[in-house]
């Protein structure tokens, strides 16, 4: 809107002026805590991955038990709801690609949105190990390893998402309330959306890590 206010008013008509003030840009909180986090992801061998915010509905029902966002009028069902989670827009990603060399470790830090009282947002960190043979240890020691380079503790209990395997997943606690899950991905699933390798990992929020 601006840039057309501008444009219509003419921008050889706007005098520059220099600012009576100083001021410093400087990275914010979120964008250092994050920026954080990928590094120490890649430090632990892992590949970046950048998807999208909007996925397949059906997809997205398969791993979250919150209320989705859906898009009015999309232009493909593949893109016709926000990510609720950031597991849901990567398995797109897995299914649609067929092809993956393994062992392959890849993240994901992005954002996610739901009806909770209203539209919430909330910034995630998503971990996937992919290989012939995944155990719920290689999950483990990835978040071990990551609250250990925080200077952060966390807890696990007992959980039973229906996307997990059961007895090999768990709700992962931080200050007392839950973040995230780790756990080994239900076969169900993967035959599902036509994933041949067993799969292992983790997603967490991070804005308790921002807020701290």
């Amino acid at each position: 809107i601006a840039e057309e206010i501008v444009i219509a008013y003419g921008i050889n008509r706007i005098e520059p002026k220099i600012p009576s003030f100083y001021s410093k840009g400087s990275l914010s909180i979120r964008r250092k805590v994050i920026n954080n986090l990928r590094r120490l992801m890649v430090s632990l061998g892992s590949i970046e991955l950048y998807t999208t915010v909007l996925v397949n509905e059906e997809i997205n029902k398969l791993f979250t038990e919150k209320e989705i966002i859906r898009i009015k009028n999309p232009v493909s069902e593949n893109y016709n709801s926000i990510r609720a989670s950031l597991i849901s827009s990567v398995f797109q990603v897995i299914s649609e690609s067929k092809s993956i060399k393994l062992p392959a470790k890849v993240f994901e830090v992005g954002r996610v949105a739901y009806f909770e009282n209203g539209i919430r947002e909330e910034d995630r960190l998503l971990y996937l190990y992919i290989d012939t043979e995944v155990s719920f240890s290689d999950a483990l020691s990835v978040l071990e390893r990551l609250f250990k380079e925080i200077g952060l503790e966390f807890n696990l209990k007992e959980s039973y998402h229906k996307y997990l395997i059961k007895g090999r997943q768990a709700d992962v606690y931080f200050n007392g309330d839950v973040i995230g899950w780790i756990g080994e991905i239900h076969p169900e699933v993967l035959e599902r959306l036509e994933i041949k390798y067993p799969i292992v990992g983790l997603e967490i929020g991070i804005n308790k890590f921002i807020d701290k």
